[in-house]
């Protein structure tokens, strides 16, 4: 499951040209489309494992001459898919290579964190924002953007901390390449756990000496 990970939300975006995507196919079988405007597609996919703790949503759109985008997100938190078929939420992703002719695709994945009081981000936040402007005097810096070694997977990661709400929140960014017929949720987050995970560290509870 997407908590086990600490996420919320992963997102992958990619394009296919037209030449490399079974259209005629796909329109064949996209009854189970949830939105249909023109030559853009919305499918709510519910999840077999987990139906009232996640989902996912597979947009297809098909308007563009030169290339056809594609966008499929998923979510640790319930939504709106009771009595919808397939494509379900864990096989989406392989669902929609069935119509594309290339083995692997280019995508741009965006993934979302949370995490508790139990963690920390390993830049102290927030800090005071010092800057000669008297009016920003007072000021608190909550987030950092960071652009990471090529070594981490990750391209950029942002970090926030909302002290009122005992809540760290990172999002990441980065580019691969993924064989859509193969990949699960699971591996993706497995993949950028180590990276993910070195942005945070635990809190130890501060036991009085007896």
């Amino acid at each position: 499951m997407m908590k086990d990970f600490f996420c919320e939300t992963l997102e992958l975006e990619f394009r296919v040209s037209p030449e490399a995507f079974k259209r005629d196919v796909f329109e064949a079988e996209a009854k189970n489309a949830r939105r249909k405007e023109g030559l853009r597609y919305g499918f709510a996919c519910g999840s077999q494992v987990s139906p009232d703790e996640q989902h996912a949503h597979l947009v297809a759109d098909l308007r563009g001459t030169k290339h056809y985008r594609f966008t499929v997100t998923y979510h640790s938190f319930p939504g709106d898919t009771r009595d919808l078929g397939p494509p379900y939420m864990e096989d989406c992703a392989s669902w929609l290579h069935q119509f594309i002719k290339d083995d692997e695709v280019k995508v741009t994945l965006t993934a979302i964190y949370s995490f508790d009081q139990r963690f920390a981000p390993v830049v102290p936040l927030p800090f005071p924002l010092v800057v000669g402007n008297k009016q920003l005097a007072g000021s608190k810096v909550t987030g950092l953007s960071l652009q990471l070694p090529t070594k981490t997977g990750i391209r950029r990661a942002i970090l926030e901390r909302e002290r009122d709400k005992d809540v760290t929140s990172i999002q990441i960014e980065t580019g691969l390449k993924v064989k859509l017929g193969e990949v699960t949720i699971e591996s993706l987050l497995a993949d950028l756990a180590i990276a993910v995970m070195a942005l945070v560290s635990p809190v130890r509870e501060e036991t009085e000496a007896k």
